[in-house]
């Protein structure tokens, strides 16, 4: 087991004498950061990039796709979202308790 850093699971130089311990830090998405990638259209729904984050994404490419459920999930910062909770985020500034993503 090695520490996991920023997600990122590296092995590290233990002492015989220490246990192995994993740590896991968790970087939680910020509006702010949401906005700097991502432009989100309230009429619409839909979610496009600003800035383009991989060679497969260029802006103003709509960002996302179906799960195997059939909801759009959007992949930020190495981490998967739903994108009715991005649009909560985006909105209001913070992750919603509860979404109603009907419409």
């Amino acid at each position: 087991m090695g520490i996991a850093l920023n997600g990122h699971l590296s092995e590290g130089v233990y002492s015989n004498s220490l246990p192995r311990i994993s740590v896991y830090f968790i970087i939680m998405l910020t509006q702010d950061r949401l906005k700097e990638l991502l432009h989100y259209d309230e009429d619409t729904g839909m979610f496009t990039w600003i800035v383009s984050t991989a060679r497969c994404v260029k802006v103003g490419d709509i960002a996302g796709s179906k799960n195997g459920k059939g909801y759009l999930h959007i992949m930020v910062d190495k981490r998967i979202y739903l994108a009715h909770r991005l649009a909560f985020l985006y909105v209001h500034g913070r992750f919603p308790e509860f979404t109603d993503h009907i419409n």
